[in-house]
């Protein structure tokens, strides 16, 4: 068992997170009417970090068909299992994905295990979203960041970039109602060179 179990989706930033799922079915519609207009919303889908499901479910309610999710927290997991989602606490790096969706997810990894995904990860999109260092400074930007002791990726934007580029992915920022960048939080999509050079 690791340190995400139901106390931790009930605290610090997720007090109120088992409330969030329209929220969540909002995020879902946008971001993939956004990706529409370049045909860059295709299955199969994996959620990287996907907690109890709730953008997964959303993906779901839109029709989209192949949608796998993944997370380390064997109590999200388990809640996801019971809502008939296909998730496990292994990624599945055999499985060629059109899009991945890595939202909060990377700040909690340790270099070497991001690495590994950015390595290993077959997706020709990659939505991210993390919190962020402002230039010259060492921690996070917001509190609530700050807050969270799981965090362990203390990175600025700029180095962020790098690590996209450094992977063979080109990262654009993206700016909509419910995912969006701010002075703390870096949001884009991140396309893969080979894919589209």
């Amino acid at each position: 068992m690791n340190d995400y179990n139901r106390e931790y989706y009930e605290s610090v930033n997720y007090t109120d997170y088992h409330a969030r799922q329209d929220r969540y079915n909002q995020l879902a519609l946008e971001i993939t009417n956004h990706l529409k207009v370049h045909e860059l919303d295709q299955d199969p889908i994996l959620d990287f970090g996907c907690a109890t499901g709730m953008l997964i479910k959303g993906l779901i309610s839109l029709g989209y068909e192949e949608v796998y999710g993944a997370d380390v927290s064997e109590w999200a997991v388990e809640q996801c299992e019971a809502a008939n989602l296909n998730v496990s606490t292994t990624t599945n790096y055999g499985r060629h994905y059109g899009l991945t969706f890595a939202l909060d997810v990377f700040e909690h990894m340790t270099i070497d295990q991001f690495n590994e995904f950015m390595t290993q990860i077959r997706t020709k999109v990659l939505v991210f979203r993390m919190p962020i260092c402002r230039e010259g400074e060492s921690d996070y930007f917001l509190e609530c960041s700050r807050a969270d002791s799981t965090h362990i990726i203390r990175w600025t934007r700029r180095q962020w970039e790098a690590e996209f580029r450094r992977h063979g992915f080109v990262p654009l920022p993206i700016n909509l109602h419910t995912i969006y960048n701010s002075e703390g939080v870096y949001t884009g999509i991140a396309l893969q060179e080979k894919f589209y050079l």
